[in-house]
């Protein structure tokens, strides 16, 4: 914290997206001591800085998510990490849950959406996107929906599902 001002860094490959997120930041009255393109530099630039809050671009880690954000912690036990999300479909619920990061933002969100993120990680608070939010929502329906199937129906489903046609159904269920 620079003087009661966050102080963060911007991990992205994309250099647009870098300077997007930075002037956002900045015009809401947030420090940006920093923009990374790479692993290292941003390793570095942890430790050099000692950045509040790091928003970390899935499209920065080479390794596995959950080890940068274990490396990232290395270095700065208290840095709040904000994990940019490229896909909704890339990740399942289990993999979100294992980064134990502050904050889930999709790379689609608007403006407002990227500060509310960054103010609610400053006051301590977890934050997910909503509209991730809604999609893992969505994506719970159909197993709610299938336990309601008897198991010759679930059966039909799962093969509707693979694509077959209603004679290929017919003749794998014996019909």
């Amino acid at each position: 914290t620079r003087g009661n001002v966050p102080a963060l860094v911007i991990a992205t490959r994309d250099e647009i997206v870098a300077a997007g997120i930075e002037a956002l930041l900045v015009g809401d009255g947030y420090s940006v001591v920093a923009r990374c393109s790479s692993e290292d530099d941003l390793l570095r630039s942890s430790e050099v800085y000692r950045p509040d809050i790091i928003v970390l671009a899935e499209n920065i880690v080479e390794q596995e998510a959950t080890k940068m954000v274990l490396q990232l912690r290395a270095h700065n036990r208290s840095v709040a990490i904000i994990f940019l999300l490229e896909e909704i479909d890339a990740t399942t619920i289990a993999d979100l849950l294992a980064l134990r990061v502050e904050g889930i933002l999709l790379s689609t969100a608007c403006a407002r959406t990227l500060i509310d993120c960054v103010e609610s990680v400053c006051h301590g608070r977890k934050w997910v996107d909503p509209h991730l939010l809604r999609h893992l929502a969505m994506a719970e329906r159909p197993s709610q929906i299938a336990s309601n199937l008897t198991s010759r129906e679930g059966e039909i489903a799962r093969l509707v599902s693979l694509g077959l046609r209603n004679k290929e159904i017919a003749r794998d269920l014996d019909l």
